[in-house]
């Protein structure tokens, strides 16, 4: 019979001490008996056993936890450039009106009532007629004022359109005369654009360029 613990203690006291090399003050020194207690009192030899003993076979899916905390929020992405926007509208555009008072320079809009006429907007409180995106037919005025240089004035604007309205687009064309006897003309517009925004009435007094 073998003992462990306390009675093991009091059982041997001397001869046990002995046989099994152990001080008496601490006959269980981890040091002196480094494996199984009772197996070395038995007298077996436990052996090194192994580092790495085999993995058991795999225990069965325990139930999913509870969800977790939400996470903080992450920092907010900086707001990009707005864009600018086409409106679309009955007669020429008006802030308040047909456009939205908040409409920017560069905003266009177009008058479904009018052959698509399209309109920038150019200033703060300002919309500048820049052309007929419906094919339409233009009607055209032609005044050679004859001289030297000769200078012709082309217009055009929609058909049925007033000399008087500020409805046209207006060239000048000049013809020079060069030192080889060649004729050279040169185009110029009305405000230094193609826009429809000119009285043809008004052609010789506006600038050109």
């Amino acid at each position: 019979m073998a003992y462990s613990g306390q009675e093991r203690i009091g059982y041997e006291t001397g001869y046990a001490d002995g046989v099994y090399g152990r001080p008496r003050d601490n006959p269980y020194n981890i040091t002196t008996v480094p494996r199984s207690y009772r197996a070395y009192e038995e007298g077996y030899d436990e052996g090194e056993g192994s580092t790495t003993p085999p993995r058991g076979p795999a225990g069965e899916r325990g139930p999913t936890g509870s969800v977790g905390p939400q996470g903080v929020a992450g920092i907010n992405g900086q707001d990009g450039a707005d864009g600018l926007s086409t409106y679309y509208g009955v007669g020429p555009p008006v802030d308040g009106v047909n456009v939205p008072v908040d409409s920017v320079p560069g905003d266009s809009y177009v008058d479904t009532s009018d052959r698509g006429a399209l309109y920038t907007k150019t200033g703060s409180t300002t919309w500048t007629f820049q052309s007929y995106i419906a094919d339409v037919s233009l009607a055209s005025q032609v005044d050679d004022t004859g001289g030297s240089p000769q200078v012709i004035y082309k217009g055009e604007a929609a058909t049925g359109a007033g000399l008087g309205a500020s409805v046209w687009r207006i060239a000048r064309i000049t013809i020079t005369t060069d030192g080889g006897g060649n004729d050279d003309l040169a185009t110029q517009w009305a405000d230094g654009n193609a826009n429809f925004d000119n009285v043809w009435n008004n052609r010789a007094a506006l600038s050109y360029s």
